[in-house]
């Protein structure tokens, strides 16, 4: 999804080298610099990682560092 400028957050899908075939949700990633991401970016998050009705993702609330 794009950035929402209402919520100030955006929800991305990322995929860990050597782990691809398991992609991480961040849901509502926000944090300096989280509004210019663009697919194919390599980025660093932190926050409670969790299995949410089977997609595992980073929780509301997670950063961009």
């Amino acid at each position: 999804a794009a950035w929402s400028d209402d919520y100030q957050n955006i929800t991305v899908t990322i995929a860990v080298p050597g782990f691809e075939e398991y992609p991480v949700m961040c849901y509502r990633l926000s944090g300096e610099g989280a509004k210019d991401l663009a697919v194919g970016d390599v980025i660093t998050v932190t926050g409670q990682i969790t299995n949410y009705k089977g997609t595992i993702e980073f929780a509301q609330g997670c950063k961009l560092n």
